[in-house]
């Protein structure tokens, strides 16, 4: 729902849309930050300091401004794909930078993840080829085959 709603907000002020969500996010952590038991104030080390400050902004803020940005030009459907793949993308990421080894049940979840992104988007393509999109792509002589 939220990426069909951000298709049309994107259009008028992205910045406004994303300082919303940010805002929200905030308060959020915020107050599971304030219910949280065993929770410090600050960071035990610089290193700690440097992954808040990281997950902060490059990974909640640039990451959701990026999003907005981008959904000015693709649409909510092709839009929620790019986001179902994102285990796929991390599980690659891992294996690649971390040396971490994907086993035979994630190997099984990507596969059927990525599989039901193609399958998604099967329809798309063939409502291209035979020009049912609305599109000047199509001329409708496929339909035949």
């Amino acid at each position: 729902m939220f990426i069909l709603r951000l298709e049309r907000a994107a259009q008028q002020a992205a910045g406004a849309v994303n300082a919303v969500a940010l805002l929200g996010v905030s308060l959020l952590c915020g107050v599971w930050y304030a219910l949280s038991p065993d929770t410090r104030l600050f960071p035990d080390s610089g290193s700690g300091v440097v992954a808040v400050l990281y997950l902060g902004i490059v990974t909640t803020a640039l990451s959701n401004y990026l999003q907005t940005v981008a959904q000015r030009v693709v649409s909510a459907e092709r839009a929620a794909v790019v986001f179902a793949l994102d285990p796929v993308y991390g599980a690659l990421f891992a294996a690649t930078w971390l040396g971490e080894r994907i086993g035979s049940q994630g190997l099984i979840g990507a596969g059927v993840i990525v599989f039901a992104a193609m399958l998604s988007n099967w329809g798309v393509v063939t409502r291209i080829k035979k020009g049912k999109d609305g599109s000047a792509s199509g001329s409708g002589s496929d339909e035949k085959q």
